[in-house]
C-alpha cells in the first residue's frame, strides 16, 4: 500500500512535471523510462490486487513469481530513469 501512495504522488507532480520538461529539453530517453514505469506500476497494482483479492490458490505462487519479477524490473528501470541514460 505504500508503494501505491508513492505512486499516486508521482503521478500528481512529478509526471506532469516531467513530461512537460521531457519535451522541452529533449530528454525523450527518460520519457520513455518514465512510461515504461508508470506502466509497470499499473501492472504491479494488478498483480498486487488479484494476489490480495481474487487469485485462485492454484494461481497464486505463479503469479506471485510474476509480481516479483515486475518489482525487480520496476527497481532497474528506475534506476536507468534516474541516470537518464535511456
Amino acid at each position: 500500500m505504500l508503494g501505491l501512495c508513492m505512486f499516486g504522488a508521482l503521478a500528481a507532480a512529478h509526471v506532469p512535471q516531467g513530461w512537460r520538461l521531457s519535451k522541452r529539453w529533449q530528454l525523450l530517453g527518460q520519457q520513455r523510462t518514465g512510461v515504461a514505469l508508470c506502466s509497470l506500476a499499473a501492472l504491479l497494482m494488478l498483480t498486487g490486487y488479484l494476489l490480495y483479492y481474487f487469485a485462485p490458490e492454484d494461481l497464486r505462487p505463479a503469479l506471485g513469481i510474476v509480481h516479483a519479477m515486475l518489482g525487480v524490473v520496476m527497481t532497474a528501470l528506475t534506476w536507468v530513469h534516474r541516470r537518464g541514460k535511456a
